[in-house]
């Protein structure tokens, strides 16, 4: 589970969306960059299609209430845990009361995050 904490503009929760659903008037939906959300489902060995945060602004802080392993994924981000500098495309592990803070984005639009067990519905948030 993670707590939100600090967050600028319509973070969302996405997977990859509603395919081939159109007849029933859906529309697709989903992850803006797919590949980025993919990218850090692999990483966490969760199924393609788990739901992550998609965060289009900073800044943007949570914190983690159990021990668990995470993926950032998108946009190269300026981020820290528990104050120390992380880098973006990687897997990490945070410990309970770990604060994961996104700040400025150099090079990119979004940022992503996933974590270990993720789902769609996801039971993490």
């Amino acid at each position: 589970m993670i707590e939100i904490l600090s967050v600028r503009g319509p973070a969302s929760i996405q997977d990859l969306g509603r395919l081939d659903q159109y007849r029933f008037g859906v529309g697709t939906s989903g992850a803006m960059d797919d590949l980025a959300l993919r990218a850090g489902n692999i990483l966490l060995a969760n199924d393609e299609n788990a739901a992550g945060i998609e965060i289009p602004m900073t800044p943007f802080k949570v914190r983690f209430c159990r021990d668990m392993a995470f993926a950032l994924t998108g946009a190269d981000v300026e981020a820290t845990l528990g104050g120390r500098a992380i880098p973006p495309w990687w897997r990490l592990h945070a410990r309970a009361g770990d604060i994961l803070d996104l700040r400025a984005m150099t090079r990119g639009v979004r940022s992503y995050v996933t974590v270990s067990g993720g789902g769609s519905p996801s039971p993490w948030f």
